[in-house]
């Protein structure tokens, strides 16, 4: 799936064979209205930029070990990294959607939490 396969057909269709959660993990794979339904028939959705940001997680854990140790990493070593840092982001963005009053809605409590980061370290004196 590329940006904006999954449309309102697909939506429906997974809602309606008692799909619980969607997460894409293509850069924006559902198309705005698809969120929409997902969002309003209550499925989990999971978006893009908190569903990928294992990626992030893992490049920063290999290249601290890369520049602390010159070792290989376990595998289980690994994934321990990677469930807690999963967690951390689930948490985050789950704490932001319900500090905000949008409970359950990840997708807002990513772009929140993200925005917020942003905005911490470019102006952290301003507001």
């Amino acid at each position: 799936v590329s940006q904006g396969e999954l449309n309102v057909d697909d939506a429906t269709a997974l809602e309606q064979n008692d799909c619980q959660a969607v997460f894409e993990c293509a850069d924006r794979a559902c198309t705005t209205n698809a969120r929409i339904i997902f969002e309003d028939r209550g499925l989990l959705f999971g978006p893009s930029k908190a569903v990928n940001s294992g990626a992030i997680v893992s490049s920063g854990f290999f290249l601290d070990k890369l520049q602390t140790e010159e070792r290989k990493v376990s595998k289980s070593e690994m994934d321990e990294y990677l469930r807690s840092g999963m967690f951390k982001i689930h948490d985050k963005v789950s704490d932001t959607a319900e500090k905000y009053n949008m409970v359950g809605n990840l997708k807002a409590g990513a772009n929140l939490a993200s925005f917020l980061a942003i905005a911490d370290k470019e102006m952290p004196n301003t507001i």
